[in-house]
């Protein structure tokens, strides 16, 4: 998480879009935890008051663990803005913009299996198979497989071992 908040200060306007985006992704997989995790961070109100906008429009996927448990629990953990200020401009997003990280339309998304790993060591081990697979001499479809194994690392836990190796 660390580096991704640092992606958010980067001069390049794709840079911090594309870190906007992840933190979207990374709300969307794991919910109110997440939020909880960023407020540890000590981000600029400008920062979190975009931030907040944008998970609120975000509704959090349920978590098999959860069982039927609601998720508008939710609300109930927004960042508190201790230095309110008018909304900066770059708050406002198109809709293109929207749609250039939203991928193909076309695609339908389909469900991942989670990919639990229990070391540090099996989690290297999961990366290089992944880069490996992800070099443009290699088949989309093949590129496209190793691109969900990181999905299904996200959505097994690998948030955890990173933010558990941070703390």
């Amino acid at each position: 998480l660390p580096p991704i908040l640092h992606m958010l200060n980067d001069p390049n306007h794709s840079v911090r879009d594309a870190a906007i985006s992840c933190i979207e992704e990374m709300y969307t997989q794991i919910g109110h935890q997440f939020q909880e995790e960023l407020q540890r961070h000590q981000l600029p109100s400008y920062m979190v008051k975009d931030i907040n906008s944008r998970l609120e429009r975000i509704e959090p996927k349920p978590r098999s663990s959860e069982g039927a448990r609601s998720i508008s629990a939710t609300s109930d953990h927004k960042f508190t803005n201790l230095n309110p200020k008018k909304s900066s401009p770059k708050a406002k997003s198109s809709s293109r913009e929207a749609s250039v990280f939203a991928g193909d339309g076309d695609i339908a998304e389909k469900p991942v299996d989670p990919v639990k790993v229990y070391s540090e060591k099996e989690l290297v081990r999961e990366m290089e198979k992944i880069a490996s697979t992800l070099i443009p001499e290699k088949d989309w479809s093949h590129r496209i497989a190793a691109m969900q194994r990181v999905e299904g690392l996200v959505v097994g836990g690998l948030y955890m071992i990173l933010v558990l190796a941070y703390v």
